[in-house]
């Protein structure tokens, strides 16, 4: 499945959550990389939205259990760039769907030279 959307800005805290030790080791047990710190945020189009909003909707993604004091999430393998990838996207009451947050073993941004508002696609591996 291709989500569509646009590289935006986040406001810079996913890289404290993604830096812990518990998230990392999650991560490279379920998806067999190293994150880096931080994540890249990308705006969907509509369809898009609706799309990942119905995939979370069915419970498809894998669920992340975080220790004491931290949201659950869902987790949906993705590809982006040809870099294997992962949509977080944090179970909390009202949490937008329009902004989706990929984390993966390089920083896209500087790997890529990705500016805000570059279109990009991502694919999605919707098996658990």
């Amino acid at each position: 499945m291709i989500l569509h959307g646009v590289v935006v800005s986040g406001r810079g805290v996913a890289s404290r959550y993604t830096s812990y030790g518990w998230f990392k080791k999650y991560v490279e047990d379920r998806l067999g990389f190293t994150p880096t710190p931080g994540t890249l945020n990308i705006l969907l189009a509509p369809r898009s939205s609706r799309v990942l909003r119905s995939l979370i909707g069915c419970d498809l993604g894998i669920k992340l259990e975080s220790p004491e004091g931290f949201k659950p999430a869902l987790i949906f393998k993705a590809r982006i760039l040809g870099v294997p990838s992962a949509l977080i996207h944090p179970l909390i009451e009202g949490r937008r769907i329009e902004v989706a947050e990929f984390v993966s073993p390089v920083n896209f941004r500087g790997t890529f030279n990705l500016k805000d508002l570059t279109p990009i696609p991502v694919w999605l591996d919707i098996d658990k």
